[in-house]
């Protein structure tokens, strides 16, 4: 239990990831418009920009876009992000 309005002890801020560096985004655009690079590879998770989309994120590579196995983009930036490091380390 919070002892004041200001306790913020059980938040935790994530530290910056050695593997991932978000550019863009942000404001009132919130994460539309943002892309993530995955620094090991190069290739980059973006968002499609579409404010009201279901499947949002794609990935980009060298080689063009990737989706989901749906056909469509990914749900989740997590997902993307893993679906990425997955072929990164398949490759």
């Amino acid at each position: 239990m919070q002892d004041s309005l200001f306790d913020l002890s059980p938040f935790t801020v994530a530290a910056p990831s050695p593997v991932w560096e978000r550019w863009g985004g942000g404001g009132i655009m919130g994460q539309k418009g943002a892309v993530y690079l995955h620094i090991p590879s190069g290739w980059q998770v973006r968002h499609c920009m579409h404010p009201t989309a279901n499947f949002p994120y794609y990935i980009l590579t060298p080689d063009g876009p990737v989706f989901a196995a749906n056909g469509r983009g990914f749900q989740r930036l997590e997902l993307a992000q893993q679906h990425l490091e997955n072929l990164w380390q398949d490759k």
